[in-house]
C-alpha cells in the first residue's frame, strides 16, 4: 500500500543523486538534518515504548508528544511522559475510519467524507481519545489513494498548528468520541475488489509524480464541521 511519507526518504536519494550529477545542491533534507538543523534531538529506535526511550522522552522535559503516521501503540509510561498532552493527528474524520489505511476506508466506506482529526492519547486504544480538532476535505475526483492521502495529509499541517496554538480552548472543548464509527486492519480482498469496482486506483503515474514534487495539493485545505455535507463529499468523490 502506497504512502507519500514511504516514498519520501526514496525522493530525497534520488534529489541527492541528480544534484551530484548537476553539481547542485540538494533541496531535499530527510528527518534526522532537519532535526539537526532546528536543534531538536533525533532518536531512531524500533521501539519507542523501551526503557531507554522512555527515559530519554521524560528526561526532555516535553510539554506534548505528537504522533502522526506511527506504527506502534504507545504505553503508559510514554503517555505519562509530556507534561500537558500526547497528540495524535489521524487521517480520517474519527470515529469513522480508525485503524489503518484511513485514506482509502475514508474512499470506500459508503458516506464517509475524507478528514484529518486531532484527538488526545490517554490510554492503548487506538484513535480513539476526544478529539480536539477535525476538518472535512474534499481531494479532487478522480485520483488515487497515494494522492488522496498527500491531500488529506496536507491539510492536517494547519489543524496541528492550531492545536497547539491553542490548546487549553480545545482541551476544554474536548469531548469523548461518538458511539459508533468503524475500525480498519490490513485491506481484505473484498475492500480490493470494491476499491475495483468504483475505479479507485492505488498509484497513478501522475499522482506519483506529484506527490513526489510535492505540488499536488497545494491547493488542499480543510473545512470545519458541517461545512461540506456528506452528500457533497461523496458526490466528488465517485464523479
Amino acid at each position: 500500500m502506497p504512502y507519500s511519507f514511504m516514498l519520501y526518504p526514496a525522493a530525497v536519494r534520488a534529489d541527492r543523486l541528480l544534484a551530484r550529477l548537476r553539481g547542485g545542491r540538494s533541496t531535499r533534507r530527510g528527518v534526522r538534518e532537519l532535526c539537526e538543523a532546528h536543534g531538536i534531538e533525533y532518536i531512531n529506535t524500533g521501539n519507542v515504548n523501551s526503557p531507554e526511550v522512555a527515559a530519554r522522552l521524560e528526561a526532555a522535559d516535553l510539554d506534548f508528544i505528537v504522533i502522526y503516521w506511527f506504527d506502534q501503540i504507545i504505553r503508559e509510561r510514554v503517555i505519562a511522559a509530556p507534561k500537558r498532552a500526547v497528540i495524535n493527528v489521524h487521517a480520517a474524520y474519527l470515529p469513522h475510519c480508525r485503524g489503518l489505511f484511513p485514506t482509502l476506508f475514508s474512499a470506500l466506506e459508503p458516506g464517509t467524507p475524507f478528514g484529518i482529526s486531532a484527538h488526545l492519547i490517554e490510554n492503548r486504544e487506538i484513535d480513539a481519545g476526544p478529539v480536539l480538532a477535525q476538518r472535512t476535505t474534499v481531494p479532487p475526483a478522480g485520483r488515487s489513494v497515494l494522492f488522496n492521502d498527500s491531500w488529506v495529509n496536507r491539510a492536517g499541517v494547519g489543524i496541528l498548528d492550531e492545536v497547539l496554538s491553542d490548546f487549553d480552548r480545545l482541551l476544554d472543548e474536548a469531548r469523548p468520541q461518538p458511539e459508533g464509527g468503524s475500525y480498519y486492519s490490513y485491506p481484505e480482498r473484498n475492500h480490493m475488489e470494491q476499491a475495483r469496482r468504483t475505479g479507485l486506483k492505488l498509484v497513478t503515474l501522475r499522482d506519483f509524480l506529484s506527490v513526489v514534487r510535492g505540488t499536488g495539493a497545494t491547493d488542499a485545505d480543510g473545512h470545519r464541521p458541517g461545512l461540506a455535507p456528506t452528500a457533497d463529499v461523496d458526490a466528488a468523490r465517485h464523479q
